[in-house]
């Protein structure tokens, strides 16, 4: 074994490294010091994103259990078999309890926890980022609420991955003579609402503020859709006292910095309500029609309004109480599509046969939200893998590294049948 993977060619060892999920290229590190350098450069790291995407493999679903008995847990189900959730913890301490699984990108998760707090991890390789602290400026007239909203994103003109945080602060303030009535259509009133727009940048590992924002947000629907390299919020284009305005869809374009509105499919139709998503790269708009089905729209080409394509529409007796509704992914073969309905069970959806059916899974929480996550070895110190800056204590301290994972234990470890005669892992 060790004579054949000498005479392979790098670029033979390079391609079929690539084509491996996260685990064993972890695993791999281990066979040798020419393996571990070349599954820690930037370029390999590129390449088997790149791979990935283009393959749609090396998929998760995230869950986040809405009633977890244990803080701070979340599960994790393989896309491409859908047999049974594990659990996985995040980096959080009984202090920092999660409050939110924000989005995901190129296999990074943003997950929020306090008032204002974040922090970027990879569940893949177990690393993890907490941004730093970025207070808020309240206005001096303002006596409200704050809620804070996050979105990552990846630019590709700075080659960084950015965090975009608004802060809304609604005003509560009493404006009446009796104390006991409060104004309580303020929470809604956008003339009471201040937000405060602010980008992170990973590689400068800092905070920066931006034009303040637009319109003004639809709490219930607003997501940070990562779309073409930029994050997607719902709006009210006319605020009205109440927020049950039209919709709209506002785009932060991570690269320039600056806002745009996104044209929406005409469906051609007054009693419905809107969702947003995104489905393999590409924006969604689902068209909820009071009691009888939902319609998923797709730009299948980012920012041009001619390319909306409705792709499917359910009838609401084939899914009852389609209350949620949100495309994931497609399957491998193209052929079907996987809703998470109701925040409570899965279902594929037939784009031939148009038929849909449920996926049980086995360990699935009762109520929860999802987030599909890339299997990727995305570093969050803007460089390689092994982020110690000392290479001599780096190479006394490999052994205690490499069993701090808990995948690289002995009886697990897949290197020996590999290479009979490389160092023991």
């Amino acid at each position: 074994m060790e004579r054949l993977l000498t005479e392979l060619p790098p670029e033979v060892i390079t391609e079929i490294l690539s084509r491996l999920p996260v685990k064993p290229l972890l695993q791999f590190r281990c066979v040798s010091k020419p393996w571990r350098s070349l599954i820690d450069s930037p370029n390999f790291i590129k390449m088997h994103l790149n791979r990935s995407i283009q393959s749609r493999s090396n998929l998760s679903l995230i869950l986040y259990d809405f009633n977890a008995p244990i803080p701070n847990q979340l599960c994790s189900v393989d896309f491409d078999k859908l047999d049974i959730v594990f659990k996985i913890n995040p980096p959080l301490t009984f202090e920092k309890r999660l409050d939110k699984v924000w989005n995901s990108c190129n296999g990074l998760l943003c997950l929020s926890f306090g008032e204002g707090h974040a922090i970027l991890w990879n569940p893949s390789t177990r690393k993890h980022l907490e941004l730093p602290v970025s207070l808020t400026e309240t206005p001096v007239d303002f006596r409200g609420v704050l809620v804070n909203l996050f979105g990552l994103g990846y630019d590709s003109v700075s080659d960084d991955y950015k965090v975009m945080r608004i802060a809304r602060i609604n005003d509560y303030r009493l404006v009446s003579d009796d104390y006991k009535v409060m104004r309580v259509a303020r929470i809604n009133d956008y003339r009471f609402v201040h937000y405060e727009v602010r980008v992170y940048s990973l590689k400068s590992n800092s905070w920066r503020k931006v034009g303040d924002f637009p319109h003004h947000l639809e709490l219930n629907l607003c997501t940070g859709l990562l779309v073409g390299g930029a994050l997607h919020w719902s709006v009210n284009p006319k605020p009205m006292l109440h927020e049950d305005g039209p919709h709209a869809l506002i785009a932060f374009d991570l690269g320039v910095e600056e806002y745009r509105v996104v044209s929406l499919p005409e469906c051609g139709a007054v009693d419905f309500c809107l969702k947003f998503a995104v489905l393999n790269g590409c924006l969604c708009v689902l068209h909820y029609y009071l009691k009888k089905g939902v319609d998923l729209w797709v730009m299948k080409e980012y920012g041009v309004k001619e390319s909306w394509t409705k792709l499917i529409y359910i009838e609401q007796s084939n899914i009852r109480f389609a209350i949620y509704l949100e495309p994931l992914a497609y399957s491998k073969n193209g052929k079907m599509v996987l809703f998470q309905h109701n925040f409570r069970t899965f279902r594929w959806y037939d784009l031939e046969k148009k038929t849909i059916e449920m996926v049980g899974i086995n360990g699935e929480p009762d109520h929860f939200g999802t987030t599909v996550c890339l299997g990727s070895l995305v570093p969050l110190d803007g460089g390689r893998l092994d982020d110690s800056k000392d290479q001599a204590t780096k190479d006394k301290k490999k052994e205690k590294v490499i069993r701090s994972y808990d995948f690289l234990s002995k009886e697990s470890c897949c290197c020996k049948p590999l290479l009979e005669g490389a160092r023991r892992c």
